[in-house]
């Protein structure tokens, strides 16, 4: 493959936009680069999963995410190309964007969601089952759903599974679930945001009330116990 994606490659960057294009043109041409970035995507993705397959990046040092941030990915995008690289249940998605039908965002989400849906059930589900749960989050996919719409489709799902399966658990007490993210924001001010159970919840709540003082955060932290 190494031959033709040089080929590739040197087409498109040899590819500009006419000097006095018209909408129509410009926005069939739109359509075509979103397809290519997609199946760059899917391709992508694919080598992820190989290059951890046959542990490169342990052969040099590094952990698989750390080589593809060495190559030059973000650190979020690299964690992408990982999750999705290393799914093994996602084949139908998978053939889907390989033909650029879906972003990597949205195979992403639907990677993510039957995540989710595995860590809350009691007992793993069984292959026709995931077969079941891949083919809803991937209709909502190609029914022009948003990566957050998938997720929260498959927060449905897993409510569903969790409340069959043995040993399943509610989502406000499921742990599992349970995550917080540190960011700045480009004041310089620290944006946190959250998903907790009602355990971790009602133990973080009174130090956070502490930290926040009398301000309008406090009065959010009431509302939200």
């Amino acid at each position: 493959m190494q031959g033709e994606l040089d080929t590739i490659l040197d087409a498109l960057i040899d590819c500009r936009f006419d000097d006095d294009p018209t909408g129509p043109v410009v926005l069939t041409d739109m359509r075509t680069l979103v397809t290519i970035r997609n199946v760059v995507d899917a391709l992508t993705a694919a080598g992820a999963g190989h290059l951890d397959r046959l542990g490169v990046a342990q052969n040099h040092g590094h952990k698989p995410i750390a080589l593809l941030i060495e190559m030059g990915y973000a650190p979020a995008v690299a964690a992408r190309m990982q999750r999705i690289g290393t799914s093994a249940v996602v084949e139908r998605t998978v053939k889907h964007a390989a033909d650029g039908a879906i972003s990597g965002e949205h195979v992403d989400a639907i990677v993510r969601g039957l995540n989710q849906i595995g860590l809350r059930a009691g007992e793993l589900p069984a292959a026709e089952t995931w077969a079941e749960f891949e083919g809803d989050l991937l209709a909502q996919v190609l029914s022009g759903a948003k990566p957050a719409e998938v997720m929260a489709r498959a927060h449905q799902l897993g409510d569903h599974h969790a409340g069959d399966a043995e040993g399943g658990r509610p989502a406000k007490e499921d742990r599992n679930l349970n995550a917080l993210d540190i960011g700045r924001t480009d004041d310089g001010r620290v944006a946190v945001s959250g998903s907790l159970d009602v355990v971790v919840r009602g133990k973080v709540g009174d130090g956070d009330r502490e930290a926040v003082g009398a301000g309008p955060a406090a009065g959010w932290f009431e509302r939200s116990a």
